[in-house]
């Protein structure tokens, strides 16, 4: 029920996620980010006040005669469960509306203040784009740390809260809505919001000055209905034109990106807390684990740019930071295979007497997808912003890309729920003692999956960005080779001119 309830918010988030980019690039960034900050606040109201509700009440939605006939029962809903739907959906818009937003003012920001971009719409070369994707991956690493420490302080302060009596989990969850009201304040800080005036073409200005305005008038209001559709079918349309696999080492960049983003949600939202609960570790310390995992994204998060020089080529190549990029996502992904690996070794220990080694190997797997997600999270987001020219675009193609994420989290919910559900019912009371098929089985499911997207990351990436050591040899090899050949062909032409001299002398 936790992994088809995390489904159903990433439905939402979906559904909200293909207008909240557009309209972000509409009504501009502050505002934008002001109404997703009210949302997410409404939200963390809506799921404290969910669990007051008796079970009992409710409504009963009504029977058709029909399924009367196929024997289906009629549903009855609860009220608890009709608040926290509604806080789902509030938290969904409010997710949808923040994300890209935030990544696309970062971008925009950089370009216009640091002077290392064109105007909006303009091509930049190769160099301008390496040098603001690297400033984005070192600013966003930076704002990721301070995002991750804060949230670890905060993690622990939870977990006092909600294990004392006085405060509880309701109380802790009510709490999360004052910093959301207090960002939403911040936002008047920003800079006052400009209309992208490239979003359609203007055809005002190339009209017959002779036209009367009576007659502009009288057609406005359709043409504005008409313009309005055909402009939002135009941004989106050139959104995912944007996102297009392109040639070049980062065409594969998406799905790697959708990969990664549904294994570190998965296992932070879901598997991780059944697994620590199974292993023995009482609620009163997730608080305090997340704030470890929390550190430990902060402090990757903070070492992304310095590991990514670690990556690049020691040979120059044309292409040497896409060849680091490809390079850090191959290790991404083997670090995310490594956590999942741990869990799955943990879920088989688990046993009536929960021993320190189950939870520690629980703790460090959940630890190890902490660095994958601080170390994601700039590297994705300097990857996608690099890659789209026009700021009139950049926050609709980035609501793509999370679109994509949150369908890849819906199908992931759905087949774990699914295999955890099943074998519930060939066991319904685990007996102690025992392992936890369920959980062990997801873990395992999900180490596979990414295995196997390791494999396309090596396969689709590696021959043309990633040279191995042999290749390398080889290249070098080559190299060699051909000095030698030049140098062997100097010496031929000193021997044919010898050669012609010695000639012509014994002629003489």
């Amino acid at each position: 029920e936790i992994l088809w309830l995390g489904s159903c918010y990433s439905f939402l988030v979906i559904v909200a996620e293909m207008p909240s980019g557009y309209l972000s690039d509409l009504w501009g960034r502050r505002s934008t980010l002001r109404a997703a900050f009210i949302c997410l606040a409404v939200s963390m109201v809506g799921i404290a006040l969910s669990g007051v509700v008796e079970a009992g009440e409710g409504y009963s939605l009504p029977q058709f005669p029909i399924l009367s006939k196929l024997g289906i029962p009629q549903i009855r809903i609860c009220h608890k469960w009709v608040i926290l739907f509604l806080a789902q959906f509030f938290r969904a818009s409010g997710s949808a509306l923040f994300s890209g937003t935030d990544m696309a003012l970062l971008y925009e920001t950089l370009k216009k203040y640091g002077e290392l971009g064109s105007k909006d719409g303009d091509e930049d070369d190769d160099e301008t784009k390496h040098r603001v994707k690297e400033e984005v991956l070192a600013i966003e690493s930076y704002h990721v740390f301070a995002a991750a420490v804060t949230e670890a302080f905060f993690s622990a302060l939870g977990g006092v809260l909600s294990g004392s009596g006085a405060f509880g989990l309701r109380g802790a969850v009510f709490a999360s809505c004052v910093p959301f009201g207090l960002s939403a304040i911040l936002c008047t800080l920003l800079e006052k919001d400009t209309k992208i005036d490239n979003l359609t073409t203007k055809t005002t200005s190339s009209e017959d000055s002779n036209d009367t305005q009576n007659d502009q008038c009288s057609s406005s209001s359709g043409e504005e209905k008409k313009e309005g559709s055909s402009r939002a079918m135009r941004q989106l349309r050139r959104s995912m034109t944007s996102l297009a696999p392109t040639p070049g080492p980062l065409r594969h960049i998406i799905p790697i990106g959708v990969a990664l983003n549904c294994a570190t949600y998965i296992a932070n939202t879901a598997l991780n807390p059944l697994l620590f609960s199974s292993s023995g570790i009482t609620t009163s310390y997730f608080g305090f684990i997340g704030a470890i995992n929390q550190g430990t994204s902060a402090a990757s998060a903070l070492f992304a740019p310095t590991l990514k020089r670690w990556l690049s080529p020691r040979q120059e190549l044309h292409d040497a930071k896409e060849v680091a990029m490809g390079r850090l996502l191959e290790l991404l992904l083997l670090m995310a295979v490594l956590s999942y690996g741990l869990m799955a070794t943990s879920a088989s220990m688990v046993n009536e007497s929960s021993s320190w080694q189950t939870s520690f190997i629980a703790v460090a797997g959940s630890m190890v997808m902490s660095s994958v997600r601080g170390l994601a999270w700039p590297v994705l987001g300097s990857a996608i912003n690099g890659a789209i020219d026009d700021n009139s675009l950049r926050a609709t193609a980035l609501s793509l890309f999370a679109g994509m994420i949150k369908a890849g989290m819906i199908v992931t919910g759905l087949v774990l729920g699914m295999v955890l559900k099943v074998e519930q019912k060939g066991s319904e009371v685990i007996e102690k003692g025992k392992v936890i098929p369920g959980l062990r089985d997801s873990c395992i499911l999900c180490c596979t999956t990414l295995l196997f997207f390791t494999a396309y990351c090596a396969k689709s990436c590696r021959i043309d960005v990633l040279p191995s050591s042999s290749r390398w040899w080889w290249q070098r090899h080559q190299k060699k080779r051909l000095e030698g050949e030049k140098y062997i062909i100097i010496i031929q032409s000193f021997q044919h001119i010898i050669n012609d001299h010695l000639f012509e002398t014994n002629r003489f």
